[in-house]
């Protein structure tokens, strides 16, 4: 809305099991940041019942 450009850097990358995903510090920021910005993917294969892919890569990025 207000056209500022933020620029983030990728500072801790995990791939955990879907099932093991600690939503509470994925929305955090990162360690003592005070602004972050967290993204989630799925990865890895495909589940018994192909409805989701068994993985997730978490990212956790600070504002530089």
């Amino acid at each position: 809305g207000a056209g500022k450009l933020f620029v983030y850097e990728v500072v801790y990358k995990e791939t955990v099991h879907k099932d093991k995903v600690d939503m509470q510090k994925a929305l955090l920021p990162y360690g003592n940041s005070l602004e972050g910005l967290n993204l989630i993917t799925c990865t890895g294969g495909w589940t018994e019942d192909n409805e989701t892919m068994k993985d997730r890569i978490v990212l956790y990025t600070t504002r530089v």
